[in-house]
């Protein structure tokens, strides 16, 4: 017998036959695989989803957002923006809670009774010519010296009864975003 001259010429024949089968199976699960994908969507015209905006400012001068005595509200705030917002006291006289929690960059409250706010708005729309306002209180995290922390402040004034009260919420760090702003009076 001649060296590379099968012994059993048949079963060399099977086993051909069958690595020949064995191979084409695999093509032909790659090339199912591969129209799947193409069909399915891979590749296909379908919109992306929009990206997800970042937390906007809230509120304006003109018409800031109304808050409610004693309910937590989730607010926003832009990169280096200002929210603004309202709340009219009880029928009592009485010093109140002020908090921003879940916060996460650095943020300050500034509190403001109708002529302050007023005094307020015209020192943003002109501040060459107008005084910065004095506000009712004021309160301040800082999260850059000492890592994300909430800002919980009571006043330390009595505010009136029934009187509107104007929260300016100010971010400085480029951070837009979100927190739960709470007004509780005791």
């Amino acid at each position: 017998m001649q060296p590379g001259t099968p012994r059993f010429p048949e079963l060399e024949t099977d086993m051909n036959r069958h690595t020949l089968a064995k191979n084409s199976t695999g093509m032909l699960l790659f090339a199912l695989l591969a129209a799947t994908l193409v069909f399915s969507g891979c590749g296909s015209d379908a919109a992306p989803a929009a990206p997800k905006a970042p937390p906007a400012d809230q509120g304006t001068t003109a018409s800031p957002v109304v808050l409610t005595v004693g309910s937590a509200f989730n607010g926003s705030v832009g990169a280096y923006g200002i929210s603004y917002y309202t709340f009219t006291t009880g029928t009592t006289a009485m010093t109140h809670t002020i908090s921003l929690t879940n916060t996460g960059s650095h943020l300050r409250w500034d509190l403001y009774d109708a002529a302050g706010f007023a005094a307020y708005i015209a020192y943003m729309t002109d501040p060459i010519n107008n005084p910065f306002p004095n506000s009712v209180d004021w309160c301040e995290n800082q999260p850059m010296v000492a890592g994300p922390a909430d800002v919980v402040c009571s006043t330390a004034a009595t505010l009136a009864a029934s009187s509107p009260y104007y929260l300016v919420v100010n971010e400085f760090e480029t951070i837009a975003g979100n927190y739960t702003l709470n007004v509780t009076a005791p």
